[in-house]
């Protein structure tokens, strides 16, 4: 068998034996004090700080993709 397909089956079985036994494993709640100590989770609706930078993201996002689109189709060959 292939080396790097052997070692390939190998890492995949491995992942798979972790993931499964995590599953599996014991967990018990957190005690009550340490309930208590953390702070309650943000009421639904409240901005969070990307909110403010959503538009600039999709802005630059923009961007990239036209700038990496004309740089793939100037790399690409013709048939002429």
């Amino acid at each position: 068998m292939n080396f790097r397909l052997y070692t390939k089956y190998v890492v995949a079985l491995a992942f798979a034996i972790g993931f499964v036994c995590m599953g599996y494993a014991e967990k018990t709640p957190p005690a009550p004090e340490a309930r208590a100590a953390a702070p309650p989770p943000l009421p639904p609706g409240l901005m969070v700080p990307i909110d403010d930078y959503i538009p600039y993201l999709l802005i630059i996002a923009f961007f990239a993709g036209v700038y990496f689109y004309s740089k793939h189709n100037k790399n690409q060959a013709t048939n002429s």
